[in-house]
């Protein structure tokens, strides 16, 4: 949850302080979008928010601050787009069935969203967020991890665990490697061979091959 983000100077509690959060990250996101670069100076920011530099000032030391924080909230919709309600899968089918679709919705929210491609660029392009990247990756082959092996109580819990890690952290670099090509089909093509071996490593972690 974002509003919990040690980059944050001072927790936002209240619904407006929260609001205040979001409307400087989306600001923050707007400027990403328009400049394609991750250097957010608090100025800029608060100048595209229409805010006193001082309110930001409040919740966020720098543009580093600003960043991370901004980062964590795509990392939070990303989990929500891939993986979907996971644990809800009543067998092992199902829960590949859940991420075939899910990881689909997430292409294509990429595909159609600057915001969301421009955070994806940062996301590989900055060191800083190396760290952020991984906590999620773990988070997340955490959930698929726990599923998996509901479904598959035989399989290697370590096993399942780090083939989830490596699909995940993958992830976001397969979908560049995709949205770099010119040819829509190319894309689609590029993105499903890529869930290809996704899907083949977790069954294969599973020992569900």
């Amino acid at each position: 949850m974002i509003y919990d983000h040690p980059a944050l100077r001072r927790k936002p509690v209240q619904n407006r302080s929260r609001r205040q959060v979001d409307h400087l990250l989306d600001a923050a996101e707007r400027l990403l979008v328009q400049h394609g670069t991750p250097d957010l100076k608090p100025t800029a920011v608060a100048r595209e928010a229409d805010v006193p530099i001082a309110t930001l000032y409040q919740y966020f030391e720098d543009g580093t601050a600003i960043l991370r924080v901004l980062v964590q909230r795509y990392f939070d919709n990303v989990e929500m787009l891939a993986i979907g309600d996971i644990e809800s899968a009543a067998s092992l089918d199902d829960v590949f069935v859940i991420l075939r679709e899910s990881t689909a919705r997430w292409f294509e929210a990429h595909r159609s969203d600057p915001a969301l491609q421009a955070q994806a660029q940062v996301v590989l392009a900055e060191p800083i967020l190396l760290q952020e990247s991984i906590a999620d990756s773990r988070r997340i082959a955490d959930r698929l991890q726990a599923t998996l092996c509901k479904h598959r109580p035989e399989a290697d819990p370590l096993v399942v665990w780090q083939a989830a890690l490596l699909v995940n952290h993958l992830f976001i670099g397969a979908l560049q490697l995709a949205l770099a090509s010119e040819s829509p089909e190319e894309q689609e093509a590029l993105f499903r061979r890529w869930y290809h071996i996704a899907e083949l490593a977790l069954l294969d972690a599973a020992g569900a091959t």
